[in-house]
């Protein structure tokens, strides 16, 4: 997708929206768009990832910690992490293709990962009340396995006896890839800033 491409759903935003509220005809919609890799990565996840982002520093400060800088700091290692992942992902469901006698690629695969972190983005609004962030990030993890669940035969167009496989072997990476960011954002906090599992836990999901 540029963000030209997204406007057949009204720009980012309508794309946002439409994914959440429609998922299975925006798949049908997102398959047929011209998009490039750049233009999906920079255009849309570069934008949507700075949500959780500035929302983890913003509630620091309303809730008047100490330690902003780290939390800064921390903010700044998620958002790279997270873009850092999101290509993981993208690679390996292009990687993982052949095996299921799916179509591949890149573009196609970027546009299922950027598009399923959706909801993990959004939600990441949420990290501004610490108390509830955990839990929804949880719930927009879940929502975005689900749309990747819908998505993937769309857009990799696997062989119908491989698909179940393929899907799941899909949705197995990104869980990993959640698993790795979660561990590397608590191992690079936990020096700087007191209780550090405990403050990065609403934003280690992959946004």
């Amino acid at each position: 997708m540029s963000l030209a491409g997204a406007s057949v759903g009204g720009g980012l935003l309508g794309r946002a929206r439409n994914i959440l509220v429609r998922p299975a005809s925006e798949w049908d919609a997102i398959e047929a768009e011209p998009a490039s890799f750049e233009s999906l990565y920079l255009g849309y996840a570069c934008v949507l990832a700075t949500i959780p982002a500035v929302a983890l520093v913003l509630g620091s400060m309303l809730l008047g910690r100490s330690w902003i800088v780290p939390m800064i700091v921390l903010a700044a290692l998620t958002y790279g992490l997270q873009l850092a992942g999101l290509l993981a992902m993208a690679l390996a469901i292009d990687a993982l293709a052949p095996r299921f006698q799916a179509r591949p690629s890149r573009v196609q695969a970027m546009k299922l990962a950027v598009y399923s972190a959706t909801p993990i983005w959004l939600v990441g609004a949420l990290d501004l009340i610490p108390a509830v962030g955990f839990l929804a990030a949880f719930i927009g993890l879940l929502y975005g396995l689900y749309l990747a669940w819908l998505g993937l035969p769309k857009l990799m167009a696997p062989s119908a006896e491989k698909r179940q496989g393929y899907v799941l072997a899909s949705l197995g990476v990104v869980v990993l890839i959640a698993l790795v960011l979660w561990g590397a954002e608590n191992l690079a906090i936990a020096p700087m800033v007191p209780d550090a599992a405990a403050a990065s836990v609403s934003a280690s999901a992959p946004r």
